[in-house]
C-alpha cells in the first residue's frame, strides 16, 4: 500500500452558489427593513411618548415645592394645548404617586391660554432676589416651565417676577386647585 493519503480538493463557489448567497442576503435585508417599519418602529415612537415635539404651541409644566411635603414626592402637571394634562399627586416618602391623566375644562384651559401671553410670561420670568419665599417658612413655592410658540419661559414664585397676587398666579391656583379635586 502506499503512503499515499486522498488530496483535498478545494471548493470553489459555482455562479449558481453566488446567486443564492446574494438572494439570500438581499431577502433578509427586505426581511429585517419590513420587521423594522412595521413592529419596532412604531412601538418606540409611543415608548419615547409625543409631548414636547407635538405641542410646542403651548406647553405647561408646574412643580410645588416646599412646606410639609419635603419628605416626599412634590405634586407635579403637565398640560398640553389641547388641554390633556398629566398630575402626579403628592406622595410619601417611600410611596409612589399615581399618575392621573384626562382633559382640563375648555374653560379653565382657555382662561390659562389667554392669561399667558408673551408679554406676561416675560415680564413674570425675569429673576429677582426675595426674602420673603414661602417654602423658607414651612410654606409652599410652585415653579412652572412653560413653552409658547417654541419659546420657554420659566416661573417660580421665589426666585421670578410671578408675584403671588398677579393674574398669572391666580389663574395658576385654579389650575391647580382643580387638579387638588382629583385626589
Amino acid at each position: 500500500m502506499s503512503g499515499h493519503g486522498h488530496a483535498k480538493k478545494e471548493y470553489k463557489a459555482s455562479t449558481q452558489d453566488w446567486g443564492i448567497m446574494i438572494i439570500t442576503f438581499v431577502v433578509g435585508v427586505v426581511a429585517g427593513f419590513y420587521l423594522y417599519a412595521t413592529a419596532f418602529a412604531p412601538q418606540f415612537d409611543e415608548l419615547l411618548g409625543q409631548t414636547e415635539e407635538v405641542y410646542e404651541d403651548f406647553v405647561l409644566e408646574g412643580t410645588q415645592y416646599g412646606g410639609d411635603r419635603m419628605g416626599g414626592t412634590a405634586p407635579s402637571f403637565q398640560v398640553l394645548e389641547n388641554g390633556s394634562y398629566r398630575y402626579l399627586p403628592y406622595a410619601a416618602e417611600g410611596e409612589i404617586a399615581e399618575a392621573r391623566e384626562g382633559l382640563i375644562p375648555r374653560a379653565l384651559l382657555n382662561e390659562v391660554q389667554q392669561t399667558l401671553t408673551v408679554e406676561a410670561l416675560e415680564i413674570s420670568s425675569q429673576i429677582v432676589t426675595r426674602g420673603d419665599c414661602m417654602s423658607y417658612v414651612d410654606g409652599r413655592d410652585y415653579s412652572y416651565e412653560v413653552t409658547l410658540d417654541g419659546v420657554e419661559y420659566t416661573l417660580d414664585t421665589c426666585t421670578t417676577a410671578l408675584s403671588s397676587g398677579s393674574i398669572i398666579n391666580t389663574t395658576l391656583d385654579k389650575l391647580w386647585n382643580y387638579f387638588e379635586t382629583l385626589e
